[in-house]
């Protein structure tokens, strides 16, 4: 599905470039996720998105929050890289993934039981 005006379908460029205008908002750049495939595949392999992303510690759902995590740090979003070490060292483990190295080469400390 590509985002149309007034029935004119826009390039592609430029769909990218206005949901590159999005990435400040975390909230956002979830809603046109979900609005077609096209968009979704547009926001998971963008760089300038996943580089500028705001992300936070999570309060709630922690997996969820490791997952975009770890795509924000595959394009080089180093808060992500901080969220991910202090979500590891805070009781955080997930079986189903190998700790990932930080940017320095040292490794995010070892994944530890949730405290609950």
């Amino acid at each position: 599905m590509d985002l149309r005006v007034s029935g004119v379908e826009l390039p592609s460029e430029l769909e990218v470039k206005i949901l590159e205008l999005l990435a400040n908002d975390l909230s956002s750049i979830m809603t046109v996720r979900r609005v077609c495939r096209r968009w979704k595949d547009i926001v998971d392999s963008n760089r300038v998105i996943w580089k500028t992303i705001p992300l936070q510690l999570p309060t709630r759902f922690p997996a969820q929050a490791e997952k975009w995590y770890r795509k924000a740090a595959e394009f080089g979003n180093q808060n992500a890289y901080v969220l991910l070490a202090l979500l590891y060292s805070y009781g955080y483990s997930c079986a189903c993934h190998s700790v990932p190295q930080m940017a320095t080469g040292l490794s995010v400390p070892s994944a530890y039981r949730l405290l609950v």
